[in-house]
């Protein structure tokens, strides 16, 4: 097999992992840059400027503000708006926010569960596989 084969494969693997995912999405009404926004503010754990969501989805501020007001809208985030500095907002996961990332990640967790085990002794081979395609990737910076 030659090497466009193999990345046809791995295109095919990622585009089936992508809908695999996208059902939960949809029952919880996100979209998928809506819920990598809100993960992001999951795992930081903090109050967060859209300056720094901004930066760390490397889009313009007007994109991402766009995406925070249909949070909002949504009732997933609030704003939090600087008594001192009216200028400086920050935005917060509201509880609904927090059980629906919580549960996202249960729902991914079930679904690599499932497929694990289904590779059965087979995962071995791709732990391998993937350790060495992570070496591979990490030596050729």
């Amino acid at each position: 097999m030659q090497y466009k084969e193999y990345a046809i494969k791995i295109r095919i693997i990622q585009n089936k992992f992508f809908e695999k995912m996208m059902l939960p999405l949809q029952k919880a009404n996100l979209t998928k840059i809506e819920f990598e926004i809100l993960n992001r503010i999951f795992f930081l754990n903090k109050q967060t400027k859209a300056t720094e969501l901004a930066k760390d989805f490397q889009v313009s501020l007007p994109a991402i503000l766009h995406k925070l007001d249909a949070l909002e809208k949504k009732e997933f985030l609030t704003k939090i708006i600087k008594e001192s500095d009216k200028r400086i907002k920050y935005y917060s996961l509201t509880d609904q926010a927090k059980k629906t990332c919580e549960w996202l990640h249960l729902e991914y967790d079930k679904a690599m569960e499932a497929y694990f085990e289904a590779l059965g002794e087979e995962k071995e081979h791709l732990f391998r596989i993937l350790d060495l395609t992570i070496q591979f990737m990490e030596d050729t910076k």
